[in-house]
């Protein structure tokens, strides 16, 4: 058994879960890989913070010590943010080594140039652990999609935000009382802005878009809305139509036209995607042979994600192919042409206006319910200048809409 000896860029959670799980599962990986893996040397911003836990390991400040260790085969980065990350790992692709990075923000946003650096100078990058915690979904892209043409990849990405709407549909909770919740169980990080927004899970969308569709979308082309103006009153309204609301990242494609979007939607209740609760990731996708496929697990997490990273440590000594992004990633043509219902909300003495409006543009009541202050609407598949029009209408009349979602 040969012994390889690895370096790691961080020591958070993710990094604390590799080294658990290379220390729980030693003899399994060492079977499997013929690999004994010893993390000689962990960059760490404050040596102090660590070292009470972790006496033995080989801690360092200074990047150099790493870059300049020849020994040193494959780098783990687990720090997170873009810098200084993209610059080490650069660095350490110039001279042609292996780094495996957990960094989906790092990926969505410099990727493609960190894989041309990698080509150039004959290093490897791998990256399943950015996407989806412990689902291997790049690698099922990768490898099992190969010779099949997928029309949409969709699905629950971000484990903090379907947290929070499951407690608050469940328990009855505030979005304050939830994400607190989440922040204590680590499922949210002290700054939640990226989950929430839905900044988090497009970074996420851009690089399945890679491997399932081989585009390169930029992050102004996806319709991102987040989960923070959601309120408890929607919630009990939604539950009334037997949907269920989560927020979707969901690229589709139609005669080479793409539309991305993350949003909080209406899901159906016998959909899986609505059963996906907590801290879960599900993703569906559908394709001409195979049909639809689910694919469900933690999203997010010390060892799930801490797994994937494990999984590509373990390809990289059996010399296993980087994902393939080469065969496309063109800059693709992104326009709502798909039909779809939409669900929104007004004040109910403005009802008669409404379905007066929707009348004229041809869209039908496909459901509806009155509470006492407001009227919800579903409506029947539309297209997207059914809709525009529509809202564009409302407005005119100075109808407000105090909410409108999208159905899965």
């Amino acid at each position: 058994m040969k012994t390889i000896e690895v370096a790691m860029l961080g020591l958070g959670t993710v990094g604390s879960g590799v080294l658990d799980i290379l220390k729980h599962d030693q003899e399994k990986i060492g079977q499997i890989s013929d690999t004994d893996f010893k993390i000689s040397r962990i960059l760490v911003r404050d040596i102090a913070k660590y070292q009470k836990a972790y006496p033995n390991l080989n801690l360092t400040t200074n990047f150099d010590e790493i870059i300049e260790n020849k020994d040193l085969q494959i780098v783990i980065e687990v720090m997170g943010g873009i810098h200084p990350a993209k610059e080490y790992i650069s660095e350490l692709l110039k001279q042609g080594r292996t780094v495996i990075t957990a960094n989906k923000d790092l990926m969505a946003s410099y990727g493609l140039e960190l894989m041309k650096l990698a080509n150039k100078y004959s290093g490897k990058l791998f990256y399943e652990a950015s996407v989806a915690g412990g689902i291997p979904i790049l690698r099922i892209l990768d490898q099992n999609y190969a010779g099949d043409q997928i029309s949409q990849i969709a699905g629950i990405i971000n484990g903090t935000s379907n947290y929070i709407l499951t407690q608050m549909a469940d328990n009855g909770w505030s979005y304050g009382q939830a994400l607190s919740q989440a922040q204590k169980l680590g499922f949210a990080e002290a700054n939640p802005a990226n989950d929430v927004s839905g900044k988090d899970a497009a970074y996420k969308l851009i690089i399945l878009g890679w491997l399932a569709f081989g585009i390169n979308l930029s992050l102004d082309q996806i319709r991102v809305v987040g989960i923070t103006e959601v309120t408890q009153e929607d919630l009990t309204a939604v539950e009334k139509f037997d949907y269920t609301l989560k927020l979707i990242a969901k690229l589709e494609a139609k005669n080479n036209t793409y539309n991305a979007l993350v949003v909080p939607m209406l899901v159906s209740n016998d959909n899986m995607l609505a059963k996906t609760n907590n801290e879960f990731n599900a993703i569906e996708i559908k394709s001409y042979a195979i049909g639809s496929s689910f694919y469900y697990g933690p999203g997010a997490g010390k060892l799930p994600t801490a797994n994937s990273v494990i999984n590509d440590l373990v390809a990289a000594v059996k010399s296993e192919p980087i994902f393939d992004t080469a065969w496309n990633c063109e800059m693709p043509t992104v326009k709502d042409i798909f039909i779809r219902q939409y669900w929104f909300k007004v004040k109910k003495a403005c009802q008669n206006d409404v379905a007066e409006i929707m009348s004229k543009y041809q869209i039908e009541e496909a459901d509806i319910f009155i509470s006492y202050d407001y009227v919800y609407y579903l409506t029947g598949n539309i297209t997207a200048t059914q809709k525009e029009k529509l809202f564009a209408e409302l407005k005119k009349k100075n109808i407000k809409v105090y909410c409108m979602y999208e159905v899965y």
